[in-house]
């Protein structure tokens, strides 16, 4: 099974080795890095990895008409589809991190007929003592990451309204994961999917995978975020 998978990035390279090689320890092969302008030496690491990586590794831009970024048959997309062809799909960002039963992608994906299935994200909470992953990290280590299973949407008016609550509660919407012959066109962040007539396509849980998303780890990488 071919799966694929492009990773959108800005400014992350503390976190992009971590980040492709997880992508390859659980099954992902081509990966597509999608930068938008990063400035703090994320592309330099991309570059040296690509030399050594197990499977494909290519890099590409955020296109300044945001629709090209959307569409499968794009500038964007279409090289990199086409030259690979994948049975799936998988839009993630840099600083997430599957999480797959018996840490084998392959597998899950083969018990299902969907065109689109959906995986929960859960933010991994701050802590004195930070999960920052490193290169190279043992699968089994990730089974240890305390995740935050409460959460709600949160706007920032109700933020700003109730000062009690913590962002890092909020519950983020899930990413995909898809057979790109049957897919388009995808949503705004890439959290919903349509096909050839702009009709939705409905998204199935994945079962057996979630992402732990990490979006604060070290001051530095903080304050290139705000």
């Amino acid at each position: 099974m071919n799966i694929a998978a492009v990773v959108g990035v800005k400014d992350e390279c503390d976190l992009i080795q971590p980040c492709l090689e997880r992508l390859w320890s659980v099954g992902v092969g081509p990966i597509l890095v999608l930068d938008d302008r990063s400035s703090d030496g994320t592309l330099d690491v991309v570059d040296r990895l690509s030399s050594r990586s197990p499977a494909p590794l290519t890099r590409t831009t955020f296109d300044t008409d945001f629709s090209q970024n959307l569409s499968l048959e794009s500038r964007v997309f279409r090289p990199f589809l086409r030259q690979h062809s994948p049975d799936w799909l998988l839009f993630i960002d840099a600083d997430e991190f599957l999480i797959c039963a018996d840490n084998d992608l392959p597998t899950i994906l083969g018990r299902s007929a969907a065109s689109v299935l959906s995986i929960e994200r859960y933010n991994v909470p701050l802590t004195n003592d930070p999960f920052i992953p490193m290169a190279g990290i043992e699968a089994n280590d990730f089974l240890g990451v305390r995740l935050i299973a409460e959460r709600e949407r949160l706007s920032r008016t109700l933020l700003e309204e109730s000062i009690g609550l913590r962002w890092i509660m909020h519950r983020d919407p899930p990413k995909l994961i898809c057979r790109p012959e049957r897919v388009a066109q995808y949503g705004m962040g890439w959290h919903s999917a349509a096909d050839s007539s702009g009709q939705p396509i409905p998204a199935h849980a994945a079962e057996g995978i979630v992402i732990a998303h990490v979006p604060m780890t070290t001051r530095d990488r903080f304050v290139r975020k705000v």
